[in-house]
């Protein structure tokens, strides 16, 4: 009798325990969700840094200030290793190395139309007010274009 009532205790604190268990598994979710919702949805910008793909640096350009409702991944072209189209009139472009990003941002500044961002592989082409929104974030320098040197 002994043993069939210690059995008994036994199968009913796991009984209880597994219970505390799915409660507090509940109760973690729920606080897991209220915590995830009450987080910042947009990524830290980190400035100066290099990206490895064009979604992930479409989404700091957008946490930097850069309003992107139609955003359009592109076949990319040399010098370019990939690219995208904010709204169609911002172009992100991405470099796998250091001579396609200075070539392709040489041929960006000779648009007197654009102005150029450019960072460590990257590229932001645009309208002046676009790139200075988001060149105190994302880093990188601001090239002069066709209008803005002069003609020697």
């Amino acid at each position: 009798m002994h043993r069939k009532s210690l059995s008994v205790v036994l199968a009913s604190g796991l009984a209880v325990a597994a219970l505390a268990g799915c409660s507090s598994s509940d109760d973690d979710a729920s606080s897991d969700a209220s915590s995830s919702a009450a987080a910042p949805s947009s990524p830290a910008v980190v400035k100066n840094t290099e990206y490895r793909s064009i979604d992930d640096f479409k989404d700091a350009v957008v946490a930097a200030g850069l309003t992107c409702d139609d955003w359009t991944t592109t076949d990319a072209t040399e010098p370019a290793w990939q690219t995208g189209t904010c709204d169609g009139d911002v172009t992100l472009t991405l470099y796998a190395s250091q001579e396609n990003k200075d070539a392709d941002a040489a041929t960006a500044r000779k648009d007197s139309s654009v102005a150029v961002l450019v960072g460590p592989n990257w590229t932001v082409v645009g309208s002046a007010d676009d790139v200075d929104a988001v060149a105190p974030k994302l880093g990188g320098s601001t090239e002069p274009t066709a209008a803005a040197t002069p003609a020697s």
